[in-house]
């Protein structure tokens, strides 16, 4: 299930992969201040990827990654960021970013890095 929400500041895309347990969020913002703060490096921001632990391994995360980067495409977007920290995420999970292409960008307020890919 793909579906599109309009928010005051943003567009965001919500992705369910309901036969493997998995979701993953974009968000797209509007013109203003929100945009001009947050999107200095990419269009939209990729997050809350997620699936079940017991889906893993089998694909999902890179079919709803690829997804959430084609729905992007379509909203106009050229570029996605996503946050990566490693208090709360393993080092296989920046490479696996890597690998389908992200970069690091900068190290953020939080200090989580910042990865972006080009589309």
């Amino acid at each position: 299930m793909i579906q599109i929400q309009d928010w005051e500041s943003s567009q965001k895309i919500v992705v369910v992969d309901e036969i493997n347990h998995g979701t993953v969020q974009v968000e797209v913002p509007k013109p203003g201040p929100y945009k001009d703060e947050y999107y200095q490096y990419a269009d939209c921001a990729i997050y809350n990827l997620w699936v079940d632990e017991k889906y893993r391994k089998q694909g999902t995360a890179r079919l709803l990654m690829e997804t959430a980067e084609r729905e992007a495409k379509k909203l106009g977007c050229k570029s996605a960021q996503l946050e990566w920290d490693d208090k709360g995420s393993k080092l296989f999970v920046l490479a696996w970013y890597k690998r389908l292409g992200y970069r690091v960008m900068a190290r953020n307020e939080n200090n989580r890095l910042l990865l972006v890919k080009e589309f």
